[in-house]
């Protein structure tokens, strides 16, 4: 199967959900006004006008408006239901294919939680150019171009800081550590970004910041979801994979252009991850000129 971009769709709803994409969907069904149901993607929801309500599976409901944000983590059955007839654009979502930055950015607007629908209140001028940047999404939708995929990320990531910086939480976040030691996770996973091709030394990037390597550790896989170390296989596995679909360099090449210190390592690697060799891999996934 090939791999999938980071926009799965861009919806636009009014009074009630039309247009969606069902086959996506893992389940769905209407019990009453309510409807529930789960898609594998993340979903951000931006309700432009009226009103309604948003219920997760731990039975959490939650009053949304005009101006209100939603973030739904992928896999998360959710119900929703208008009140008084309502608008909105859902912007479908793969995080995983996004930058460190910008997956950082994800994991802090859901509060490092998967199990529950997260809310921000923004105003009418920052709603207002995050419809500007849908527009522009939504209208690279259909386009097909080497380039194309980067300027989606682009324009995911300016949304989510957007949100990050100017959306007020309806709920209060949880994060671990302080705003410090986020800044300096921050920072270590643009490191890693700019260096994983290299042999880097991950415990002198952290002592750089006066912490234990084990405090560091911890802190980091709380706030990305994995360990340093696992980081800088996730970033070196995606630089191979664009490389062996996208160019004509050798298997070899591309494992040591992806910071691999052996064939064999990056082998091991790359079934662990996909569950067949890089060779098969390229001939199912080859993009065709």
């Amino acid at each position: 199967m090939a791999d999938v971009g980071i926009i799965e769709y861009v919806d636009r709803f009014e009074d009630t959900q039309t247009g969606i994409a069902d086959e996506s969907f893992i389940a769905r069904n209407i019990i009453s006004n309510m409807i529930q149901h789960a898609h594998p993607h993340a979903e951000l929801t931006f309700i432009l006008g009226g009103s309604g309500m948003f219920v997760d599976p731990q039975g959490s409901s939650m009053n949304v408006k005009s101006g209100s944000v939603l973030f739904i983590p992928g896999l998360l059955r959710h119900g929703f239901t208008t009140s008084t007839g309502w608008r909105g654009i859902s912007v479908h979502y793969h995080p995983e294919r996004l930058d460190g930055y910008g997956r950082l950015l994800h994991k802090q607007l859901l509060q490092f939680q998967n199990q529950q629908i997260v809310t921000y209140k923004m105003n009418e001028p920052a709603l207002s150019h995050i419809c500007k940047l849908i527009e522009l999404l939504n209208s690279e939708i259909n386009l097909t171009g080497p380039h194309l995929e980067k300027s989606r990320a682009l324009l995911l990531n300016l949304m989510l800081v957007h949100i990050h910086s100017v959306g007020k939480p309806e709920s209060a976040a949880r994060k671990p550590g302080s705003k410090g030691v986020q800044l300096e996770v921050a920072e270590v996973v643009a490191e890693l970004e700019r260096s994983f091709q290299d042999g880097i030394n991950i415990d002198s990037i952290i002592s750089n910041y006066g912490h234990s390597p084990s405090f560091f550790r911890k802190v980091f896989k709380e706030s990305t979801g994995v360990s340093p170390k696992k980081y800088v296989m996730r970033l070196r596995l995606d630089h191979a994979k664009s490389l062996i679909r996208d160019t004509s360099v050798s298997i070899t090449q591309a494992a040591y252009d992806s910071g691999f210190s052996s064939l064999t390592q990056f082998n091991t690697a790359f079934y662990k991850d996909v569950g067949m060799t890089p060779k098969a891999w390229r001939i199912l996934n080859r993009v065709k000129p």
